[in-house]
């Protein structure tokens, strides 16, 4: 008999009454509503910050089509590579690489600094390799018939980071004059995202109170 068809204790199945008990389940919310909330920053501010540094608007567009296929891109390659090596080390990853590409942006002054430029749109491909482990890393933990509404807590998330992440890089360029703050917010939103996500997917063999039924199941003479 395959594995997969040896009936579970009840204690190893995930519902999502036990599921919203767990750390876990909210270390994911949390990855999800800070990756996005930094996301939506910079979504905001980047064309206008590119304008506004004297970048032609036909260049910015070229630019930034060629980001968004960077992070088509690392979307595939972070989903592969996460199999092999784990979600946690691939969001951490990809997480460096957004922040390298933040700093880039935040440092373009000119037209001058078109290599900086490039450089953040290339960094859509770090920014992709996150994309795959927001579903990935809940549905590793709580497999099982209720992973359908748990992804629904889990996504729900990213509704709140994208309400979240406008109004804040909006807000933040308002009282400032300037997009450097909004940067920073959106650096220490993808950092703790990472955190997060690496709390969430660390390794889990079975859920709470499995081994306690399995005991149990094995010791059926005991009271």
């Amino acid at each position: 008999m395959r594995e997969s068809q040896i009936a579970r204790p009840t204690g190893d199945v995930w519902t999502l009454r036990r599921a919203l008990r767990s750390p876990r389940l909210w270390a994911a919310f949390t990855m999800t509503t800070l990756g996005v909330i930094g996301f939506q920053i910079m979504a905001t501010h980047q064309v206008a910050h590119a304008v506004d540094r004297g970048f032609p608007q036909s260049t910015v567009v070229r630019l930034f089509a060629l980001g968004a296929a960077c992070m088509m891109a690392g979307n595939l390659f972070g989903g592969w590579l996460s199999d092999h090596v784990g979600r946690g080390w691939v969001f951490a990853l990809g997480s460096i690489v957004a922040l390298v590409g933040i700093g880039c942006l935040a440092l373009t002054r000119g037209p001058h600094d078109l290599p900086l430029l490039l450089l953040y749109a290339a960094s859509g491909f770090g920014f992709g390799m996150r994309i795959a482990q927001l579903s990935a890393i809940p549905a590793d933990v709580f497999a099982g018939p209720e992973l359908g509404a748990i992804l629904g807590v889990v996504q729900a998330g990213g509704g709140l980071g994208g309400a979240i992440g406008p109004f804040l890089g909006g807000w933040l360029f308002d009282i400032t004059g300037g997009y450097e703050l909004a940067f920073v917010a959106a650096g220490v939103a993808i950092a703790g995202g990472a955190v997060a996500a690496w709390f969430a997917a660390r390794p889990i063999d079975r859920a709470p109170d499995a081994d306690a039924k399995l005991e149990q199941s094995a010791s059926p003479g005991r009271p």
